[in-house]
């Protein structure tokens, strides 16, 4: 039971992560983790077909440090840094931010809190072709690793609770607060009767805040079904002080099973998330009201084919599923398949390789083509 607390306390703390024990091995001393992931997209031209764009690259290094401090508190960091490129010079390589957080369980473990905070080591000041090619990263369908390099100072302090209300069946809640402080996102250059200017605005993010409710179930002693419900509500977004963008409210549903065969698993993991319209403003008049993001549904799975003495072998699969915006952009729909193996040599250590081809359509006002390659390694040593 209190393993299955301490995942609840994780997921509703932390970020929306995965409900099945084989992901979630307790750890009872340090972990360092790192790897290589490779990912290149690449979709039709708008105006012929079957003929492709230069595709998008990145290369990304992730680097996780869990220290325990004590018993009952633990600390992380993390750090991702990347190289991406698209056609001609569009290039951005360097520092991503690096999150350093403390999470602590207390309240004979049926509580935890963390407090983080994201030091501002990623780029930012893009100049015109990085922020062209930043815009492709964070495209939400093409899950880049590393989306944004450089979002400024952030702050997080988060609470949560896991109450057991039978022996199978544990109700969780959570509440969790984002700072962001001001930072210069981008430098324009441009030139205006011959004399080059260079713009760079400051630009203040609206602070987050974000509530958590969930159920753990234990179906029997090799079933399990987690439920999570998400609700982010954001505050006025300033460029320059002056008031011009909030974003709209999101709702984040996760439904996740787990079953346990005789000798394999099989876990699922279904999402749906929906956010409202965004308000604009010019000058101090609200311009309109918009959605730029339309309804996003995923699935996501994962089955171990074979078990050996040290190593796994699984079979992944998963759609993507986006509705368009309301200027008609945005919609996507994604499918993938991959081939993932998993090996021990050192007692709390082990050896991943990942191999992902996915495909599908983006809709931009016309349905295009798209196709991708994931390729990742990965080392986690326990310390």
């Amino acid at each position: 039971m209190k393993t299955i607390i301490r995942m609840l306390l994780l997921i509703f703390c932390v970020a929306p992560i995965y409900a099945q024990v084989e992901m979630f091995p307790e750890r009872p001393k340090g972990v360092l983790s790192t790897g290589i992931n490779f990912q290149m997209w690449r979709w039709e031209k708008s105006d012929t077909k079957n003929q492709y764009l230069d595709p998008v690259n990145q290369m990304s290094f992730p680097v996780r440090l869990t220290v325990p401090l004590t018993r009952s508190v633990n600390l992380s960091i993390d750090h991702t840094p990347a190289i991406s490129w698209w056609y001609d010079d569009r290039k951005i390589s360097g520092l991503s931010d690096t999150w350093i957080q403390g999470t602590g369980v207390f309240w004979n473990d049926q509580m935890m809190w963390n407090v983080g905070m994201g030091v501002p080591t990623g780029k930012t000041r893009l100049d015109n072709s990085q922020f062209d090619l930043s815009r492709q990263l964070s495209r939400h369908a093409l899950r880049f690793r590393l989306p944004v390099y450089g979002q400024g100072f952030c702050g997080r302090l988060g609470w949560a609770i896991a109450i057991p209300l039978r022996e199978e069946l544990v109700f969780g809640a959570g509440l969790q607060y984002l700072y962001r402080a001001k930072y210069n996102p981008v430098e324009f250059t441009y030139t205006v009767n011959d004399v080059e200017k260079v713009v760079s605005n400051k630009y203040n993010p609206g602070d987050e805040f974000d509530i958590h409710l969930g159920f753990d179930i234990l179906i029997d002693e090799d079933t399990k079904v987690m439920v999570d419900g998400f609700y982010s509500r954001y505050s006025t977004d300033y460029l320059n002080d002056q008031k011009v963008y909030e974003a709209g409210n999101k709702f984040y549903l996760n439904l996740a099973y787990f079953h346990r065969f005789r000798e394999h698993y099989l876990w699922t993991q279904f999402r749906y998330r929906m956010k409202g319209k965004n308000a604009l403003w010019q000058g101090v008049d609200q311009k309109g009201n918009e959605v730029t993001e339309g309804n996003q549904f995923e699935l996501d799975a994962i089955f171990e084919a074979l078990r050996f003495d040290k190593s796994s072998v699984l079979l992944t699969g998963e759609s993507r599923v986006y509705g368009k915006n309301d200027a008609g952009t945005g919609g996507a729909t994604i499918f993938g398949f991959g081939l993932s193996n998993s090996i021990d040599f050192w007692e709390n250590s082990k050896f991943t390789i990942n191999l992902k081809y996915l495909f599908g359509s983006l809709y931009e006002q016309v349905s295009r083509k798209t196709d991708g390659l994931e390729i990742s390694t990965g080392v986690e040593v326990g310390l």
